[in-house]
């Protein structure tokens, strides 16, 4: 009897569309007040490509400031408030827009 390779089984982070690539703890980072895509990953410790997903998912906020040389800003009470959800364990979607 032949057998083929095994179905692979998807996290349930997976099974609800997001992923859970963002560590649950961080350690004290300093956050800008105005936070570009390169201070995003720094404070997340994920690459750049990790926080567009997130947006594409609806898990990360959508950057609130407008873009500055087509460069997404976030603020940063808003990737604060972001750390503080993984810390505490809960995941609220975002709208996407």
């Amino acid at each position: 009897m032949k057998r083929g390779p095994q179905p692979v089984t998807p996290r349930a982070e997976q099974v609800q569309g997001i992923p859970d690539v963002v560590p649950q703890t961080v350690d004290l980072v300093t956050i800008p007040a105005v936070c570009f895509i390169e201070d995003v990953c720094r404070a997340l410790r994920v690459s750049r490509r990790t926080v567009e997903r997130l947006r594409r998912f609806g898990a990360f906020p959508i950057p609130e400031m407008p873009a500055l040389d087509k460069r997404p800003r976030w603020s940063g009470t808003a990737v604060s408030a972001f750390l503080e959800q993984r810390k505490r364990g809960t995941r609220q979607l975002v709208a996407v827009r």
